[in-house]
This record gives C-alpha cells, structure tokens and sequence, in this order.
C-alpha cells in the first residue's frame, strides 16, 4: 500500500508539473508581439495579464488588444482599482476570427504597486536586477503611454547607473565614457549622462596633462562635441558654483541644474586651455606676455 501510495503522490507531481508546463504565459505587449504565432496557440493553454479596457458579464477587452475575451456565464465584475487581470484560457477560431475563451481570472496589482513589490526585493550592490526591472517598467509604460509610471522606470534606472558607477572605486575614462552612453542610450535624465560623461573628461584631462606630448586640440575638441556649453562665453568667473568646481569639480558638477552645468563647461574649457598656454611658457617666463594675451 505504501509502494502504491507513494506511486500515485509521484503521478501526481509529475502531471502537475507537466500541466503547468504547458501553460504558456504572456502579457498583452508579448501577446501582441506575437501576433504571427496566434494559429500556432490556438488551443493551447494560455495565461495573459495585462490592463483591462471594457468588461460585461459575458466578455472583455485588454487596452492596446483588438481581441474579444469571452467570459464564463455570470463572471462577476473586477472590484477594486485595479484594471490589471490575469486570465487563463484558450484562443480559438471561429470563421477566420480569432476569440480567447477564458476558463479563470483574477485581478492583479496594478502596476505601480507591482514594481514598487519587485523593487523591495531588489539587492542594493547588483546593478543587473535593477537594469532588468527599469527597462521592463519603461517599455510597458511607453506601450501603455503612462507616464507616471515612465518615471518610475527612469528612476530604476538611474539606480541601476548609480549602483555600477559606484561599485567601481577608481573608475576609467572608459568606464566613466561606456556608463554614459549606456544612461544616453537607456534615455534617462540627460543631467546624469552629461555628468558621466564630464567625469570622463576630467580623469582624461588630470591623466594626459601630465604628458608632454599630451594633444590638447583634440581634446578641446572632443569636450566641445560632449559638452556644448563650453562654448558658451561666461559673463563672469565669480560666484560660489565656480569656487565650488575649482576645490570639487566632479561633485560640484554631478549636483549642479542643467544651466549650471553648462556654465561649468565652459570653466572647465577656460581651464584646459589655460593648461595647454601655460605648457607652452618658455623657461625663465620671456613669452609669458604673448601667451596671456593668446588665453
């Protein structure tokens, strides 16, 4: 009886795992995505979550999908403010009309309340979970268009950012140069990649001027192409910001509004050719004269 009892516990993990196996789930941009394959689904098992548009007590609409869902005779109406549900069901055809029949549903968190859940369980040294979470919650945003929730996924990123930024101790110009144009890439505050990128140019600058044949031309141009506001000529050179970036340059820069930014470019340009003039002054100072008159 035992050998038996345990044989049919066994049967029974094993259909349950292959039931749940067979299941395939999407969320209505997957589905959606996946348009071509629906001949290919039909009949089989299906679980798809997303944020209802209509609902009756014999069908519904998912926003963004065309597709009717038909209900279970007397399926209660979704309380609560929730709009996102899950169901589960087949998509069949009928006179070359695809219609999902849904066996069960239930509602969701909504999706602010999902990823603040995920975000909670996210570790605070592992940038890759925290990429994973931000560019999941942008892409439903820009494909629900909710921008409420588009900020919520640029703030995870910019944690992701900030993670791996700071799990470098003695960061590269290279790293400081890829990290900003990842932040540009993933679209997130222009604040934060104008200053990656600054930072790149700082530790490229204290690297090279220390070489004699160090070339400032191409530099200055390169941090004319990053940083356009070190083209913009400055009024005055006073004032606490500027003292601030002479003693702090990359703190100062990375907590400055974007229009303090681009008066700190153009100090950071008057510096690097300050420097470049000032490796040119000849021993004993005899063309000091010209080379101020040229700064």
């Amino acid at each position: 009886m035992k050998q038996i009892f345990l044989a049919m516990i066994t049967f029974s993990l094993i259909s349950n795992t292959v039931v749940l196996a067979a299941v395939q789930q999407f969320s209505i941009p997957e589905f959606i995505e996946n348009k071509d394959r629906w001949n290919e689904l039909v009949g089989e098992t299906l679980r798809i979550e997303g944020r209802y548009s209509s609902f009756s007590p014999s069908s519904m609409r998912f926003q963004k999908c065309d597709l009717s869902f038909q209900l279970p005779a007397g399926t209660p109406r979704p309380l609560g403010r929730s709009k996102n549900l899950e169901v589960t069901g087949e998509l069949i055809r009928e006179s070359n009309e695809f219609k999902f029949q849904v066996n069960s549903l239930q509602v969701r968190p909504d999706d602010l309340e999902q990823v603040q859940l995920s975000k909670a369980l996210l570790p605070k040294n592992d940038a890759d979970p925290w990429y994973e979470l931000g560019i999941k919650t942008t892409d439903r945003a820009k494909f629900y268009e909710d921008e409420i929730l588009k900020l919520v996924g640029e703030e995870l990123l910019v944690e992701a950012i900030r993670i791996e930024r700071s799990r470098q101790k003695q960061p590269t110009a290279a790293f400081l140069n890829d990290l900003s144009a990842k932040a540009a890439k993933l679209r997130v505050s222009k604040s934060l990649y104008v200053s990656l990128k600054h930072e790149s140019l700082r530790q490229q600058f204290e690297e090279g001027r220390i070489k004699p044949d160090f070339d400032y031309k191409k530099f200055l141009q390169e941090l004319e192409t990053a940083l356009p506001g070190s083209q913009v000529p400055l009024t005055s050179l006073k004032g606490d910001v500027f003292d601030a970036y002479r003693k702090q340059p990359r703190e100062t820069f990375a907590k400055a509004s974007p229009h303090a930014q681009q008066q700190l470019s153009r100090l950071f340009h008057l510096e690097v050719l300050r420097t470049q003039i000032q490796s040119k002054l000849a021993d004993g100072g005899s063309n000091g004269d010209r080379l101020a008159k040229e700064y």
